[in-house]
C-alpha cells in the first residue's frame, strides 16, 4: 500500500483478524467488534494501531458502529499489509 492508502477490506464481521507488515517484521492480533473500539491483543511492536490518527503506523479499524473493517498505511513509505480474518459471525 501506498502512504496514506486506505483499503475496505468489504466485511464487517467481528472476530479476530491477524495485521502483519512483511518488509517491517511487525505482526499483531486484533480482536474487532462491532463497534470501533478494537483492541490489539498480541504485538510485537509499536507499528500497528487501531485509531486512524496514529501517524507512522499501520491501523486496522472500524470507521462506524458495525461498518466494514478498513486497513490503512499510515507510514511514510510503502508497505507490504497483509491482513487474514481468522474468526467471522
Amino acid at each position: 500500500m501506498q502512504p496514506g492508502e486506505e483499503y475496505d477490506l468489504g466485511t464487517a464481521y467481528y472476530g479476530a483478524y491477524l495485521v502483519r507488515n512483511s518488509d517491517s517484521g511487525a505482526a499483531a492480533l486484533i480482536m474487532v467488534g462491532a463497534g470501533v473500539s478494537s483492541n490489539i491483543l498480541l504485538s510485537d511492536g509499536n507499528s500497528i494501531s487501531t485509531d486512524f490518527t496514529a501517524g507512522g503506523k499501520i491501523i486496522l479499524n472500524k470507521k462506524t458502529s458495525n461498518g466494514n473493517v478498513y486497513v490503512k498505511n499510515g507510514r511514510s513509505t510503502e508497505a507490504y499489509i497483509n491482513v487474514m480474518q481468522i474468526t467471522n459471525y
